[in-house]
């Protein structure tokens, strides 16, 4: 999905994971920290659909952690183009 760049924390190695569509943390006051110097990014991962001391900073839809004002292509986000999986079926019986 086409997301625009909302700029890219300044933390360095303090996450576990630098990507575009989510930083991984884990210490929850760091991440925490992150989210709020990102504008258009939230602190996910007191809901108990992480694992123990993981959380995420996950950028809105449509934005990205990349270069602020830059358009990028990138996948992994929450919106709901990219949590729906599309199911096909074919049937080879022809009778």
């Amino acid at each position: 999905m086409e997301a625009l760049g909302i700029g890219q924390p300044k933390d360095g190695s303090l996450a576990d994971l630098h990507a575009k569509r989510a930083r991984l943390y884990t210490d929850r006051a760091l991440a925490a920290a992150a989210a709020e110097k990102s504008p258009g990014a939230n602190l996910w991962g007191d809901d108990g659909l992480l694992p123990d001391n993981c959380w995420a900073v996950i950028p809105l839809p449509g934005k990205a952690f990349a270069q602020l004002g830059s358009t990028v292509v990138t996948h992994g986000g929450t919106s709901f183009a990219e949590v729906i999986v599309p199911f096909v079926a074919i049937d080879l019986d022809r009778k």
